[in-house]
């Protein structure tokens, strides 16, 4: 069964009068159901974190602690992610016995390093690798601070024309679009609270060139 928050309860009990073999939920609706004595997990060796990047940020982790505490000793504890912050490592550690990692980059076809050397701040662009023909990836490793500042330099010294930029919040989106526009580059921002109408034309525009 599905169930996350802000539907109602009401369906959720019903299905729960019969056998459930695979729940999937956000956090505070499975511990609502089990504070309420409407699903048991204490029986349930497997749980299965998905994106754990964000469910164990400041707004799950506390959620995610009291899961856990309703499982069995002998439990299964499976989590994947496109990163692994200090509060991933921190889950581990706290939660997790004997962890096997499995990290699909290896997989990839690895390209060396490169380093733009004219630039004199201290982060590297490495790991170069292939996602699929035609189409090369680097990342920065820098600090939250360094961060604009990074853009900055990697778009002065590499011309770049256009660009995407994914946030993880909508405040975030528009703070960085404000700090980007104060720089003095050209830039828009869409985010889920803005109307449909307007983010398809901001789209249009960027594909055009406009």
């Amino acid at each position: 069964m599905v169930t996350t928050g802000g539907t109602a309860l009401r369906e959720d009990i019903a299905r729960l009068q019969e056998v459930v073999h695979i729940v999937i939920a956000t956090p505070g609706r499975l511990l609502d159901l089990v504070n309420k004595s409407l699903a048991k997990i204490d029986a349930c060796r497997v749980i299965v974190l998905d994106e754990a990047d964000k469910l164990l940020s400041q707004d799950f982790n506390h959620l995610l602690d009291d899961v856990i505490y309703h499982l069995p000793q002998d439990r299964q504890i499976m989590l994947y992610s496109a990163t692994f912050p200090l509060t991933v490592d921190d889950f581990i550690k706290k939660h997790m016995r004997n962890p096997y990692e499995i990290n699909l980059m290896e997989e990839l076809t690895l390209k060396g390093m490169e380093i733009f050397r004219s630039m004199k701040e201290v982060f590297a662009i490495e790991n170069s690798f292939i996602v699929r023909p035609g189409i090369t990836q680097y990342y920065a490793f820098v600090q939250e601070r360094q961060k604009v500042h990074c853009l900055n330099t990697l778009f002065s010294k590499l011309q770049v024309n256009q660009s995407i930029i994914f946030c993880n919040s909508t405040q975030r989106v528009e703070l960085l679009a404000k700090k980007i526009t104060d720089l003095g580059y050209s830039c828009y921002y869409i985010h889920s609270k803005m109307r449909q109408d307007y983010r398809n034309r901001v789209f249009h525009d960027f594909r055009t060139g406009a």
